[in-house]
């Protein structure tokens, strides 16, 4: 039987297409505000940690001493494994691209996006340049990105926050936190703004109608439903593929606190350092530091403690946490992105940036 034809490629606005040729650089107030953001995370993290965790310096080291050097390893090597995770994902997204090369452009975007408060749409936008470099077409980034992007979203906002919920209902009375009602509420109207924003989106008639009305004021508004099909297109083959990678990638990093834990001795149930968990994976989202650093060990250390964990084993195994979602990403993607830096830039064999 004869292959089927491949869909056609949705026409992209000359100005969106243009955006991927140039390497987006941080400006001055950027910088400012990420040496800013760097400060407070030493702040909270040299004095909130062990204030809200109730242990010194001195009893935090000791705790972190009797983790031990295998278990520190295991943090890097389950931190690079769910940075591995995500870089499937992306290659999935992005039909014609190879492994290899977008794994070192993913790390790199993750790096800065998380070392830079609120740079998201920087990193995407260094992905995006660096993704065209490697020769792809403007058309298979941007909608790749967006498709990542979407599901990156529904599985930080809505699925990581409800698998926290879950975990406090089936933890019962054993789960005592404070702020848990206030958390709550926020986690479930967060996840439906998420889902609901999404869904308006996606939907057809929604975009449709909203075209009609812009187009005449913003030509460009006219190819969002070609962009708007191509992507759905994509999710539906690959979609399912992403969401497994994306939460395969939480998990590794839940499996570092959950190692830590039990290293120390800590009596905890699973279900309550998933809630944990989920509660640090939602802090990190505050785009007040690194990764929103400082307050999720601080807030998830006084948590743990709480829970009857001694306040220096806490904040160890919070901090050991801290190696596997902040310092291996951000180290890994920084040398990622000067080895990107210094290689060539390869010929786009692809089709051009408006096909």
């Amino acid at each position: 039987m004869p292959e089927p034809a491949r869909p056609a490629e949705p026409a992209l606005p000359e100005d969106l297409a243009r955006r991927l040729e140039s390497r987006p650089r941080p400006g001055r107030r950027r910088i400012a505000g990420a040496l800013a953001s760097l400060v407070l995370l030493l702040v909270l993290i040299g004095a909130g940690l062990p204030l809200l965790a109730g242990a010194d310096w001195a009893q935090i080291l000791a705790a972190l001493s009797r983790l031990g050097a295998p278990l520190v390893l295991l943090a890097v090597l389950l931190g690079l494994l769910s940075l591995a995770a995500e870089a499937a994902g992306l290659h999935l997204m992005l039909p014609g691209s190879r492994l290899l090369r977008i794994a070192p452009a993913g790390a790199a975007a993750t790096a800065l996006g998380l070392a830079v408060p609120g740079g998201g749409l920087l990193g995407t936008g260094l992905l995006g340049w660096w993704l065209r470099r490697e020769g792809l077409a403007a058309s298979t980034i941007i909608i790749g990105l967006l498709g990542f992007s979407l599901a990156d979203m529904a599985v930080s906002s809505v699925l990581v926050p409800l698998a926290g919920l879950v975990a406090y209902v089936l933890a019962g009375a054993r789960l005592e936190l404070p702020g848990t009602l206030a958390a709550g509420a926020v986690a479930v109207l967060g996840a439906a703004a998420v889902v609901g924003g999404i869904a308006l989106v996606l939907s057809r008639p929604v975009l449709a109608s909203v075209i009609e009305r812009l187009a005449p004021l913003i030509p460009a508004a006219a190819s969002a439903l070609g962009i708007r099909d191509a992507l759905m297109g994509l999710l539906r083959r690959r979609g399912a593929g992403l969401l497994g990678l994306l939460v395969a990638s939480r998990l590794l990093q839940l499996l570092v606190l959950l190692a830590a834990l039990r290293s120390l001795g800590a009596d905890v149930p699973l279900a309550v350092v998933v809630a944990v968990f989920a509660l640090g994976r939602m802090l990190a989202l505050v785009p007040l530091t690194p990764g929103g650093a400082g307050i999720t060990e601080a807030v998830s250390a006084a948590g743990l403690v709480a829970l009857g964990v001694p306040g220096a084993d806490a904040a160890a195994a919070t901090l050991l946490l801290m190696v596997s979602t902040l310092l291996v990403p951000v180290l890994g993607g920084g040398i990622a992105a000067a080895a990107g830096a210094l290689r060539p830039q390869r010929s786009s064999d692809g089709p051009s940036s408006s096909s």
